[in-house]
């Protein structure tokens, strides 16, 4: 989480403001100009990075520290109630950050304030509840509310015979690809079994006729 510059220079202004009113007075007429010297100084005494980083580590020890105290405000209620101790250095920084330290306060619940119910009738009269039926009272869901379900749908006769249909012609092909596949495979298993002794006798006539033509 990275610094603020806003909140970075208003801290700082802060305990500028500060010094100055302690070492010379509220009424010192240079007071002003002294706060900015050390505003300046405070600005350009450390390195950004520095800065940066041990401001987020205030603001994540006030902001744990206040934290921490309305958890325990708001815990069983054994033993005493115990307050923190805030500094000068948390006061300022709560003061920067707002809200962020205690939280928002409950708009719509809360354990603080006892709500009262009256019962109010328009005429006073309940009616006839001689037919009464949990189907009429109940009312019927928020559509909001109501999640969605997708339906399975009615499957007839004439559904059931259509996927049956396909299934079974998928099959069919299947079957017949895989025929038409062994057939192939058998065709080029014969043709190549044919080709390979048309070779050997065509090899064997040759060393014949060579043979031949030597012992002449």
């Amino acid at each position: 989480m990275g610094i603020n510059s806003t909140e970075f220079e208003q801290l700082v202004q802060y305990f500028a403001d500060r010094s100055a009113t302690k070492i010379y007075g509220s009424d010192f007429p240079g007071k002003t100009l002294i706060a900015c010297l050390l505003y300046h100084k405070l600005i350009t005494f450390r390195d950004h990075k520095v800065l940066n980083k041990k401001y987020d580590n205030i603001k994540k020890r006030t902001t744990k520290k206040f934290a921490d105290e309305k958890a325990y405000v708001g815990g069983t209620g054994r033993g005493s109630q115990q307050s923190i101790e805030a500094t000068d250095v948390d006061v300022a920084v709560k003061e920067i950050l707002g809200a962020k330290p205690m939280g928002h306060s409950s708009e719509f619940d809360g354990d603080s304030e006892t709500t009262s119910f009256q019962s109010n009738s328009e005429n006073g009269q309940t009616g006839n509840w001689a037919k009464y039926s949990p189907k009429i009272l109940k009312q019927k869901k928020f559509s909001a509310l109501t999640p969605y379900r997708r339906g399975k749908g009615n499957q007839t006769s004439d559904n059931l015979e259509q996927c049956a249909a396909a299934k079974e012609l998928v099959e069919l092909s299947r079957k017949e690809y895989i025929q038409k596949e062994q057939e192939f495979k058998l065709k080029a298993m014969k043709e190549k079994h044919e080709l390979e002794m048309q070779i050997m006798r065509d090899k064997a006539a040759l060393e014949l006729e060579v043979i031949k033509q030597n012992t002449k």
